[in-house]
C-alpha cells in the first residue's frame, strides 16, 4: 500500500477550527513507522487540473482571497488564509498522485488529508475548497475509465461529488450519512437515485442519530450484478462515536468492517486499484485510531 504524505497537502488546515490536518499527520507518521505503508510525494500535476472539474470563474475567487488572506471561502464556514489557494491545490495533486498510483501498481493508495467533497463546481463550502474526489472522478474518466464506484461514509453527504456527476452513468455512487434534517448540509435522500440515463447508479443510505453500525446490506445490494474498473473510497470518521459535531456512534469495527468490504470489491473486480481519503473526523483521537485500525487491517491482504 501507499500513502501520499508530504508537507505541502498537509499544509490544508484551519487554525482554532475544526478541521485539521493533525489527525492525517499523526496517523499517516504512524502507518509509516509501523511499515503498514510506502510513503510518496506528491506530484506536481498543472494547475489545469482544477477545471477538470471547477470553473474558471470560481477559481480566479480562491485565488484573490488566497492573496487578501481574509474573510471566508464560502458563507461562514471556510476561511480564507494566505496561500490556501496553493494549499488546497496540493490536496488535489496528492489525490491524484493515489490514483495515478494505484493504477501503476495495481495497489491501495492514499490520501489522508483529502477526500475534500463538499465543494461545487461553482462554490466553497464545509472546510473544503477544492472538491479532489470530484477532480480525480474527472481525471478517471479523462482517461477513457468508465465503471468508477465511489462510496463515501463520512457522517456529512458528500453533496458536491453526488450532484456533480448526478447525470453521469459511468460514475456509481453510495453516500452513508447522518440523516440530511440533522447534520450539515441538509441533502441526500433515498429518493435521489440519479438522473437521466444515470437513474439507478447512485444510492444514499441515511443513518439515523445514534446509528452504531454502518449497513453492510446497502452496499452489498448496490454493488450486486455490477462490475467497476476503479474504487475511490472516503473513510471520514467522523461517524464515529464521540464525534463533537455529529451524532452517530458508529462502533470501529463496523467502520474497518466497511472498508475491508470495498478492498475486498477492488480486490474481485479492478485489480485492488482502490484509493482510500481521509475526509472528516473532527476528534482528531478517534480518526488517527480509525485510520490506523481500517489501513493497518488490510495488512496481509494488500
Amino acid at each position: 500500500m501507499f500513502l501520499v504524505h508530504d508537507e505541502r497537502p498537509l499544509r490544508y488546515s484551519f487554525k482554532n477550527h475544526p478541521f485539521s490536518s493533525e489527525k492525517a499527520r499523526r496517523a499517516g507518521g504512524i502507518l509509516i513507522r509501523e511499515g503498514i505503508v510506502e510513503r510518496l510525494d506528491a506530484f506536481e500535476y498543472p494547475e489545469d487540473i482544477l477545471y477538470l472539474f471547477h470553473k474558471y470563474k470560481y477559481v480566479s475567487f480562491v485565488k484573490n482571497k488566497s492573496i487578501d488572506g481574509r474573510g471566508y471561502i464560502d458563507y461562514g464556514d471556510t476561511p480564507a488564509y494566505p496561500g490556501i489557494h496553493q494549499d488546497a491545490l496540493w490536496v488535489v495533486r496528492a489525490t491524484l498522485t493515489a490514483i495515478d498510483t494505484a493504477l501503476e501498481r495495481n495497489d491501495v493508495a492514499i490520501n489522508l488529508n483529502g477526500g475534500l467533497h463538499h465543494a461545487s463546481r461553482d462554490h466553497g463550502s464545509g472546510f473544503c475548497v477544492y472538491n479532489d474526489v470530484a477532480i480525480g472522478i474527472s481525471y478517471l474518466l479523462n482517461k477513457g475509465i468508465k465503471n468508477i464506484l465511489y462510496v463515501d461514509i463520512d457522517a456529512h453527504h458528500g453533496d458536491g461529488v453526488f450532484y456533480g456527476f448526478i447525470d453521469n452513468p459511468d460514475v456509481y455512487i453510495i453516500d452513508y450519512h447522518e440523516d440530511p434534517r440533522s447534520l450539515f448540509p441538509g441533502t441526500g435522500y433515498e429518493y435521489e437515485t440519479g438522473e437521466g440515463e444515470a437513474k439507478g447508479t447512485k444510492r444514499n443510505v441515511i443513518r439515523e442519530p445514534f446509528s452504531t453500525e454502518i449497513d453492510m446490506g446497502e452496499l452489498d445490494d448496490f454493488v450486486k450484478g455490477r462490475s467497476f474498473n476503479f474504487i475511490i473510497m472516503q473513510i471520514g470518521a467522523d461517524g464515529l462515536e464521540g464525534d463533537p459535531l455529529t451524532h452517530l456512534k458508529y462502533r470501529i469495527e463496523s467502520y474497518v468492517k466497511i472498508v475491508n468490504k470495498v478492498f475486498e470489491l477492488s480486490t474481485k473486480m479492478c485489480n485492488k486499484r482502490l484509493v482510500l481519503l481521509g475526509g472528516g473526523g473532527y476528534s482528531i483521537e478517534n480518526s488517527v485510531k480509525a485510520y490506523v485500525k481500517a489501513i493497518g487491517s488490510l495488512v496481509g491482504h494488500a
